[in-house]
């Protein structure tokens, strides 16, 4: 199961990523008489499990941000001293997940990933992992993360 973010020839990945999910949004609050101003909220509500985590993915270790903005709020991003690696621990609807960036000096193949120059972040909630991101491409795995996904994408009904 994978979602990859839209990419035109004019803007990357990231720049790509904002005008799709701003097309959408325009048109939902047009349709249903919506303000201006509630477009961000809006945007918020209806990002899928893959659309947040590649949101996190992009802002801590695309844009290099010190907090990535979920649905309003802020989480920073730290970089423990021990290993270096940015992680970011955030909340989303009543699940608390952590994005760590992939240790490229281990044995697996997402280090692999992360040594041959892709930036990878790993998920986990409850302290197994549920999904990665590797160049804006999500890649869930187990129960756990299909229950996390079915819930946020209940929110599209």
């Amino acid at each position: 199961m994978g979602i990859e973010v839209p990419q035109t020839p004019q803007h990357g990945r990231a720049q790509a990523s904002r005008v799709f999910f701003h097309v959408g949004v325009t048109r939902y609050r047009r349709a249903h008489g919506f303000a201006a101003s509630t477009s961000i909220i809006i945007l918020a509500a209806q990002m899928s499990l893959e659309e947040t985590l590649i949101a996190v993915w992009r802002q801590a270790l695309v844009e290099n941000a010190s907090a990535v903005e979920l649905d309003g709020n802020r989480y920073p991003v730290r970089c423990p001293p021990k290993r270096g690696l940015r992680q970011v621990d955030f909340v989303l609807d009543g699940n608390e997940i952590r994005g760590l960036e992939q240790n490229p000096n281990t044995k697996s193949r997402w280090a692999q990933t992360a040594r041959s120059g892709k930036k990878v972040m790993q998920f986990l909630t409850e302290g197994r992992y549920v999904a990665n991101v590797v160049d804006g491409k999500v890649t869930v795995y187990g129960k756990r993360a299909a229950r996390i996904a079915d819930f946020c994408g209940s929110r599209h009904h």
